[in-house]
């Protein structure tokens, strides 16, 4: 693995901005998340009925804390149409800079449906 993927954790899981797409999203919680999808995994989507397990990276804008639950749907708004991703795992990303100790980016793990 090259070094700057090493760097963080959100590169060590392969969501570099060269390589993922970013959408706005949404839950029953939050009305505006950030959603980045690999781009491998969008065109798996656009291509195919059937989804398999895949990961996205979402993050709730600074003033808020991030609130997702196992089992729940995040509603991501593509340029060709709505996506409903179900949530079955998440790993919530830490950061030791952040000001405001709230919890604000995780890669969550779970189908598209």
């Amino acid at each position: 693995m090259p070094i700057r993927q090493q760097a963080t954790p959100l590169l060590a899981f392969g969501f570099d901005s060269r390589n993922c797409v970013t959408f706005p999203g949404s839950s029953d919680k939050h009305s505006k998340i950030v959603v980045r999808i690999r781009k491998d995994d969008l065109a798996r989507l656009e291509s195919d009925d059937t989804h398999g397990m895949s990961q996205i990276y979402v993050r709730v804008p600074a003033q808020e804390s991030l609130s997702v639950d196992v089992g729940r749907c995040i509603s991501i708004q593509s340029k060709k149409r709505a996506l409903s991703f179900e949530v079955s795992s998440i790993h919530v990303l830490t950061s030791i800079t952040s000001q405001t100790r709230f919890y604000r980016t995780a890669v969550l793990s779970g189908r598209f449906a």
